[in-house]
């Protein structure tokens, strides 16, 4: 049995396992070289360089931030208190992440929009897209201080038909929510989306308005979860990439505590 070099998994199987079963370890294993290989591409301006020439993992600086992985680093207090005090005072529905109701009458509009996004979007259209959420921090999460210095970051998000309001608190939760000189870009990767009109120029002009390091790529046909994270990450050109679902919401001070091991 030998191991690929990039990922340390087995390719062949030695003396266990059948030629069937090899071989498609052996497909998968190319298929997972390949991705490994194009991200690599993607965080350095010359192509590879966490990876040297015998596809090892290099330990310089990240080529954006010029960060060094494991550099020993002082403190530093991250946490925006003037967004958790404005975030504190709002009120309304579905603030401090709170359940809402609808009124009665509505149920026709609710079923309809249930229908075509698998989830209440008719609720979401009734809740501000830069809404509070409560912290349900540990207590000692609150104080605690990162490295001073962190790479940067690309959050790819990949889209199919997403709901206008659901995809715009996403975005807007990211840009709020993220140190700005950490959070390099957003990049949406809508996967082939046909049936959602407001998924195209009203999305541009949206996004070029109150969210302008965000990029869409559109995708001419549905190529799936995977392929859509892929071409995401393909364009990508800030030191860590880090992968978000088209329908969340990230609280206050998320990324350094993501980023503080580097």
């Amino acid at each position: 049995m030998h191991y690929d070099p990039i990922n340390l998994i087995p390719i062949s199987g030695g003396a266990s396992g059948g030629e069937e079963e090899q071989q498609k370890g052996l497909d998968w294993n190319i298929a997972s070289i390949k991705s490994i290989r194009a991200l690599s591409r993607v965080l350095s301006p010359e192509g590879g360089a966490l990876f040297n020439e015998n596809n090892k993992f290099t330990d310089g600086p990240f080529p954006d931030s010029g960060v060094v992985p494991g550099e020993k680093q002082e403190l530093k207090d991250w946490h925006n208190y003037e967004r958790q005090r404005e975030d504190a005072l709002k009120t309304g529905p579905g603030e401090q992440g709170a359940p809402h109701e609808l009124k009665e009458g509505l149920e026709k509009e609710r079923h309809d929009l249930w229908n075509t996004n698998g989830f209440n979007a008719l609720l979401s259209d009734q809740i501000s897209i830069d809404r509070s959420l409560r912290d349900i921090r540990h207590i000692g999460c609150k104080s605690k201080k990162y490295k001073s210095k962190l790479p940067t970051v690309s959050v790819v998000v990949p889209f199919f038909e997403e709901h206008w309001t659901t995809l715009l608190r996403t975005v807007k939760s990211v840009v709020n929510r993220s140190p700005s000189n950490v959070l390099k870009e957003i990049i949406l990767v809508d996967d082939g989306s046909t049936i959602k009109d407001f998924l195209k120029e009203p999305l541009d002009k949206w996004l070029a308005t109150n969210a302008p390091m965000t990029q869409v790529v559109r995708l001419k046909e549905r190529s799936g979860l995977i392929q859509a994270r892929q071409e995401g990450a393909m364009v990508a050109t800030g030191d860590v990439i880090v992968v978000l679902d088209s329908h969340v919401e990230v609280m206050n001070d998320w990324l350094p505590p993501l980023l503080a091991p580097a």
